[in-house]
């Protein structure tokens, strides 16, 4: 075979990746790596917004007696940095509203409340 077909045969078989110049090459991957970081951000957030729904739903459930109104905080949470909620269970009455009882601060703490609250109201 003559070296010309070996060349053609060569190219041919390269792929177009390897006949990227190496800085191309190299901010081709750290787009790849950044798209691959967003999307594991992106799906924390909407793991974190599926369990705060679900979260919700458990606990209007188990209050069963009316509305269940959650309320941020306005100040910031000095050891997690982050907005509690402030949950109330809203008793009605017919359509008026009855009488407003906090439950806690957060969804788990509303959940465990409720089971002591309920007899007293």
């Amino acid at each position: 075979m003559d070296v010309e077909r070996k060349l053609q045969l060569s190219l041919f078989h390269e792929s177009y990746w390897d006949m990227l110049p190496p800085e191309i090459q190299e901010y081709i991957m750290q787009l790849a790596i950044a798209q691959m970081r967003i999307d594991a951000e992106r799906k924390e957030r909407m793991d974190r917004l599926c369990h705060e729904i679900r979260a919700y739903a458990r606990v209007k459930e188990r209050w069963g007696l009316g509305h269940v109104q959650c309320i941020p905080e306005k100040t910031l949470c000095r050891s997690c940095n982050y907005h509690h909620l402030q949950v109330y269970g809203i008793l009605v009455d017919g359509v008026n509203v009855k009488q407003k009882v906090f439950l806690g601060h957060g969804m788990w703490d509303a959940f465990t409340s409720i089971d002591l609250l309920k007899p007293f109201l």
